[in-house]
């Protein structure tokens, strides 16, 4: 009966020793600032840390207004976790003091909040750790109450575990009239929430469909993409992204595009230069043309020779373009001038002006073929006499 007496005494010996030592570590616990909330299937704890700024310190606090200003530096708002761990870091300030604090952590429709009292200080670092997070997105609100129940807030939205479809990326920009046929360029940017890369889907007609995906791109780069249109018309599109797991956004907001026809410019007008000249000399020739739609026009002359001048310009629609040739061999040539547009579209050719280069003789020859005149009509050397004396 003893020894049973005995081991019963121990039992409840050994049951307020581990009692008490509950209680201690408790009251450790809540001396280090350290309070439990409960969670799911997962701990969720505050970590709070005050700081009071000694007097002797000078602090501008002139731009604060009467709320606490409260700011969590980590992690960024928005950004993707690599493990189920998830730590908040930040600061809140007053200069009317605070003692008492609030957090709020809420995940797929799950809310847990909690609090914690400190001694008044007018700064106040804080941090706050969640563990064995479920796939999802994450939220913490912090806030912060001053001695006069003023609150300041902040907020932060992570995700863990679960893909998500890139943002909807910006209406596409670029130029709003253009002409048929002819290459424009867009630029559009979106962000994936996890940082998968992103390819983008044109849909050109506004119909929801894609036209076109491009390559992946990071996340957030700025995208540019080129396209024609052969008809005239208004045209409205929009684009949407795609990460590298297939998911898809929403459309951007719609774009609008005025498409017309490109007209050639008018035909050139007849060149205006020398028609007779000798070989081995310089001739100047001008012309000038019109364009309708008031784009620059570049000019091409035809030396009949072989040659032709190439492409020059560009002039403004209107605008005298001039160049100058040199013929090597005798004979009659026909000058003409085409032009075209910064688009390519050309025009007719002009009208053709007659050039007439003929043959130059040295002076033995003018000598021998005087001689023979005058061999074949004598009675001409009387007459010159009689003129020369």
């Amino acid at each position: 009966f003893f020894y049973i007496l005995g081991r019963r005494d121990e039992r409840n010996i050994m049951y307020i020793v581990k009692k008490t030592l509950v209680v201690c570590i408790f009251f450790l616990l809540m001396a280090n600032g350290l309070s439990f909330g409960e969670g799911l299937d997962n701990e969720t704890f505050l970590d709070i840390k005050t700081e009071i700024i000694p007097n002797d310190i000078a602090l501008d606090y002139s731009s604060l207004d009467d709320n606490p200003i409260v700011v969590i530096t980590h992690p960024e708002n928005g950004s993707n976790l690599p493990t189920y761990y998830l730590e908040v870091l930040g600061y809140s300030m007053d200069p009317d003091g605070m003692t008492y604090m609030e957090w709020t952590y809420q995940w797929d429709g799950y809310i847990h909040q909690d609090n914690e009292t400190f001694n008044l200080a007018q700064y106040v670092n804080f941090r706050i750790q969640v563990f064995n997070l479920q796939p999802g997105t994450h939220t913490v609100t912090v806030t912060f109450y001053d001695i006069y129940n003023n609150t300041g807030s902040d907020s932060v939205t992570v995700h863990y575990g679960e893909n998500n479809a890139p943002q909807p990326p910006t209406k596409p920009s670029g130029p709003e009239d253009g002409e048929i046929n002819i290459d424009y360029t867009f630029a559009t940017s979106s962000s994936d929430p996890n940082g998968d890369d992103i390819s983008y889907g044109w849909d050109w007609n506004n119909d929801s469909s894609i036209d076109e995906w491009t390559v992946f791109y990071n996340s957030g780069e700025l995208v540019q993409t080129s396209h024609s249109w052969s008809i005239p018309g208004t045209y409205t599109f929009k684009v949407k992204a795609k990460d590298t797991n297939g998911d898809q956004s929403s459309f951007s907001p719609i774009a609008t595009i005025i498409i017309t026809a490109n007209n050639p410019p008018n035909k050139p007008n007849k060149p205006i230069g020398s028609a007779y000249g000798r070989v081995g000399v310089s001739y100047s020739y001008e012309s000038l043309a019109i364009d309708d739609d008031g784009d620059k026009i570049y000019y091409m002359f035809n030396w009949d020779d072989g040659t032709d001048s190439g492409w020059i310009g560009p002039y403004n629609s209107g605008d005298t373009c001039q160049v100058s040739h040199i013929w090597s061999v005798r004979g009659s040539y026909s000058v003409k001038v085409k032009a075209k547009d910064e688009h390519n579209a050309e025009s007719v050719w002009s009208d053709s002006l007659p050039i007439i280069m003929p043959k130059i003789y040295s002076h033995n020859q003018i000598m021998q073929l005087l001689l023979q005149i005058f061999q074949r009509f004598p009675f001409m050397v009387k007459i010159l006499n009689q003129i020369l004396i």
